[in-house]
């Protein structure tokens, strides 16, 4: 049920026209995992909805965060940029250590939580809908919110935010 509201991100994937029929092969397999999991355990992408638009298929589902790939990236960027980066990077010089060794990991607890969703997803594609990855790379590895809360506090959240935005 929906209420007035509420407001929901989504992503939307929009695949190229010649590329049609994989988009409607990805589409069916994510509305089926979805129906697999519908309390969206499964650290799976939830699919929403699928229609074309010309002859390109469109692809509705749950809005994620950065990939693996983007949030290496990120941290690379801003290592270098940083002070504390540059200084790193000569600490670890003078130690003998490659200064690109460590750029772009995240803690060891942020390393295992992500390695442990992606199992997690994986047992379940295995599992329940009897199927292997076929693409699995960083770029397909996306983060999710870290949600502690409840979903009214959550709310609460996003309308202070929002709140602020518009003052600022």
């Amino acid at each position: 049920q929906r209420h007035s509201h509420e407001r929901k991100e989504f992503a939307l994937k929009v695949m190229n026209a010649r590329f049609s029929r994989i988009g409607v092969q990805e589409s069916n397999v994510l509305r089926r995992l979805s129906k697999l999991d519908p309390d969206g355990l499964s650290k799976v992408v939830r699919w929403h909805t699928a229609f074309r638009f010309h002859a390109h298929v469109c692809i509705i589902m749950e809005l994620l965060g950065p990939s693996i790939t983007s949030l290496r990236r990120q941290r690379c960027d801003d290592s270098r940029s940083s002070g504390i980066g540059r200084l790193r990077a000569k600490q670890e010089e003078r130690e003998g250590r490659d200064a690109r060794e460590n750029r772009g990991t995240g803690s060891i607890s942020t390393i295992r939580r992500v390695a442990m969703d992606a199992l997690a997803g994986l047992a379940f594609l295995h599992n329940h809908a009897k199927m292997i990855h076929a693409d699995l790379k960083p770029e397909n590895i996306c983060r999710t919110e870290v949600r502690t809360g409840s979903k009214a506090e959550e709310e609460g959240d996003r309308r202070r935010r929002g709140e602020q935005q518009q003052q600022g």
